[in-house]
């Protein structure tokens, strides 16, 4: 037992005799349909991707149960299978193709309607292909491949390279448009004088190891979440000197105590130093100039450059755009409110079940 989560895995540990039994939980959890789909359509198995943020994360919070990949957990009610008939077929254009947008477009194809999928970027995925790609977040990519692959299954007409403005909505003539068009970053996280350069978490992901900059990079950690770590490891890995800078009594205050742990334990093994209780108020000099958010003490840190993990900005032009026009447009995920994946995805497959009937939630609603 322990990230046993491919039939083809299962197997393999049992020819070689390694194990009598194979237990799945976590697997299970993103995928009660595991055994049934592990006979016949395996590929069509919906992958855990070992985030711990709705199972662990949720337990040690003393929340209900929940599942990124799986937003019925918890909802079986709400969400789970047989819990909702088809409405009238209708056409639906999806905006954006992250994660929140994937799952709209597949469950609102799954429930009957005529869905198109429109995505400026030349790839799918939103920020997630960038957010694994270090190795120790790589299985978040599986996400985004389970979806791409319902894509192809469902006959999904997907178009990339594409922005969506209201012309090309008005040329396509949906009866609903999902703007899933994700977030940001902040154009100007913390006062500056330009003396140190300024990075959001996403660029450093994107960036090969000989454009990432040099010598030592602070990262202010205005999120308690892997915003912050991801790029800190992505440093770190490249030979980096990096220091996380946290105004909370604790680093990655926002992640579940396993993932906590063990993202803590790795980052301070490789090198990485944290910097607790200490609020960034700017740059100046070719420095970072910070205060003890108890003593109230001036600190001041040399840096070669900031990356600022701090909360981004929700991309909802289009939706604004379309809000006079008499069209039915819903907002869901970063473009909504940024928040996480699990947010993002229960968001898509919620909006994607009740597109044409009454239950649509208002939450994610705006127009007639």
């Amino acid at each position: 037992v322990g990230r046993i989560k491919r039939p083809e895995h299962a197997e393999q540990v049992l020819a070689e005799g390694r194990a009598d039994v194979i237990a799945e939980a976590r697997a299970l959890i993103a995928d009660p349909e595991w055994v049934n789909k592990a006979a016949v359509a395996p590929e069509r198995i919906r992958p855990c991707i070992g985030c711990n943020q709705g199972c662990f994360g949720f337990l040690y919070g003393n929340h209900p149960i929940s599942c990124t990949v799986n937003p019925a957990v918890g909802l079986e009610r709400t969400l789970g299978a047989g819990t909702h008939e088809r409405s009238a077929r209708r056409r639906v254009v999806v905006v954006g193709a992250g994660p929140a947008g994937l799952e709209a477009a597949i469950a609102a194809a799954e429930f009957g309607h005529d869905v198109m999928l429109v995505e400026r970027s030349d790839r799918l995925g939103g920020q997630i292909p960038s957010a694994a790609s270090i190795p120790t977040r790589r299985e978040l990519a599986e996400i985004i491949d389970f979806q791409v692959r319902e894509l192809g299954r469902l006959g999904i007409e997907v178009r990339t390279g594409v922005s969506a403005d209201p012309a090309l909505i008005d040329e396509l003539d949906p009866d609903d448009v999902v703007v899933a068009t994700g977030s940001r970053p902040q154009a100007a996280p913390i006062e500056t004088d330009g003396s140190v350069r300024v990075l959001a978490p996403i660029e450093v992901m994107d960036l090969a190891d000989d454009r990432l900059p040099e010598g030592h990079v602070v990262v202010l950690d205005g999120v308690g979440h892997f915003p912050a770590f991801a790029p800190a490891e992505r440093l770190i890995d490249a030979g980096r000197s990096v220091s996380v800078v946290s105004a909370s009594m604790s680093p990655a205050a926002n992640l579940d105590q396993s993932s906590q742990l063990s993202t803590l334990r790795r980052l301070a093994t490789k090198g990485v130093d944290f910097r607790t209780s200490t609020r960034i108020v700017s740059i100046a000099g070719g420095s970072v100039r910070a205060v003890h958010t108890f003593s109230g003490d001036q600190i001041e840190i040399e840096a070669d450059a900031v990356v600022a993990a701090v909360a981004g900005v929700a991309v909802d032009d289009l939706a604004e755009q379309l809000r006079s026009t008499g069209r039915i447009v819903h907002v869901i995920g970063d473009a909504l409110a940024p928040r996480t994946m699990l947010h993002g995805i229960r968001e898509g497959r919620l909006l994607g079940r009740t597109i044409g009937t009454a239950a649509v939630p208002v939450a994610v609603s705006i127009g007639r």
